[in-house]
């Protein structure tokens, strides 16, 4: 699906004229991800096709936990596609991280599991 026609779904009144907006690609072929970053005067967000449970994990979950997630500011149904406008959040590419930092990262993924998914306050 065109960017365009994406964008229509959503509240945009974010966008400017000197607004920058970026399709992702994968690294390792260089074609592009559903993903657009929106570089605005007012801040970053990102925009991406999502699984649609993706969605619910956010708002279910991520949201309640409301550190180191991003917040989701919008989400969208087309043909039968969700789409989420997100906030950005800069950060490191974990493809390229060192062993150190590989670390880092699963120790934080395990903390998040321990908080939700072993939890009964977040159970179903």
């Amino acid at each position: 699906m065109e960017l365009k026609g994406i964008l229509k779904h959503f509240d945009t009144s974010f966008i400017s004229k000197k607004t920058i907006i970026t399709q992702l690609k994968r690294e390792e072929d260089d074609s592009f991800y559903q993903v657009w970053r929106i570089d605005t005067d007012a801040g970053r967000y990102i925009l991406k096709e999502a699984k649609a449970y993706e969605s619910e994990v956010y708002h279910t979950i991520l949201t309640r936990i409301g550190k180191n997630t991003p917040a989701i500011y919008q989400t969208a149904v087309i043909d039968e596609k969700t789409f989420l406008l997100m906030e950005y959040i800069q950060g490191e590419d974990l493809r390229k991280c060192s062993r150190h930092k590989l670390v880092l990262a699963l120790d934080a993924l395990i903390s998040l599991q321990k908080e939700t998914w072993e939890s009964p306050v977040y159970a179903n």
